[in-house]
């Protein structure tokens, strides 16, 4: 079992973002005090990306420091990935504050921040690709095409705050109910698709989208290969199978529209031109390129007897 205990001389660093839906700093401050009193540990808590760039890089190559702990959502580890890729070293443990949280759901680290501490304390590392897209980085998935809209108006709406996930769900309905059809060409290590879609998503480090939605099974965070879904459609019938298949986990009908490819590098391009999100952040539009930076990272993860 490849546990990863902290030493007691080695320096822990809490990357906080306060604007996570989740951050209270008391209980922060306060677990970590009572937690933590004979291992050194500092917190800091990031008010702009600016402030980042300036001040986290020192932070980072300090060389008594084991672990960086991320208390934020799934934008907030986008946002260091950046830093953390350059510094393979550095162990990576996750407070899940975020509104959906996926890649500790992915990765099986509890919500709940007692048990995230102990994860980050005695938990296994656990190597984890890393995807370059274009000249940024994701961890989870990349997506062209209606993800994408979703998360930019989700990300616009003034609701998000209050309502948290919800924000998608409805967006996602309006998706549903007014998808918009595009004509996309993509190539996966040299196999060349083209498709009527509404949209095309890769995933990487797992593929739930959800807590009991599963886009696409048998997703491993270090199989060195992002996993593509792209739903064919010639129709809204088409759409609506596509969907219920995905729904549903079923695979291989007859009339299954969705079709599944894996590989180390993948281009999309569309007509129009749509939307790019990277983990949940809306980055740009088509075209664009990922590809896969193998065991990059090593995340503190559930012992595997847990």
């Amino acid at each position: 079992m490849n546990t990863s205990p902290t030493n007691e001389n080695d320096t822990i660093l809490f990357v906080v973002n306060p604007k996570s839906g989740g951050f209270r700093s008391s209980d922060l401050k306060g677990l970590l005090a009572k937690k933590l009193k004979n291992q050194p540990h500092e917190i800091f808590v990031s008010k702009s990306a600016e402030e980042l760039k300036e001040k986290l890089p020192a932070k980072l190559d300090n060389p008594n420091l084991s672990k960086v702990v991320i208390a934020g959502g799934d934008g907030t580890i986008m946002d260091l990935l950046p830093f953390l890729a350059e510094r393979p070293h550095l162990k990576i443990g996750i407070f899940p504050l975020g509104t959906g949280n996926l890649l500790a759901q992915n990765l099986g680290i509890p919500i709940d921040l007692k048990e995230a501490l102990k994860v980050t304390l005695n938990g296994r590392c656990q190597p984890v690709d890393l995807c370059r897209i274009n000249e940024k980085y994701f961890i989870l998935n990349a997506g062209v095409g209606a993800d994408a809209e979703i998360m930019a108006r989700a990300q616009k709406s003034k609701t998000k705050q209050y309502f948290g996930v919800w924000t998608y769900v409805v967006e996602g309905a309006k998706q549903l109910f007014l998808p918009r059809f595009a004509k996309f060409h993509v190539e996966a290590d040299g196999q060349h698709i083209h498709a009527r879609s509404v949209g095309v998503v890769c995933f990487n480090a797992g593929g739930k989208v959800g807590r009991n939605l599963t886009m696409v099974p048998n997703v491993l965070p270090d199989d060195g290969l992002l996993h593509g879904c792209i739903l064919r459609v010639d129709g809204l019938f088409d759409f609506f199978v596509g969907l219920i298949q995905i729904l549903s986990g079923r695979r291989g009908h007859k009339r299954d529209p969705v079709q599944h490819f894996r590989a180390k590098k993948i281009t999309i391009t569309s007509r129009p031109v749509m939307r790019v999100q990277a983990d949940g952040n809306v980055i740009g539009k088509t075209p664009v390129t990922m590809e896969v930076l193998p065991c990059q990272l090593q995340f503190l993860v559930e012992p595997h007897n847990h």
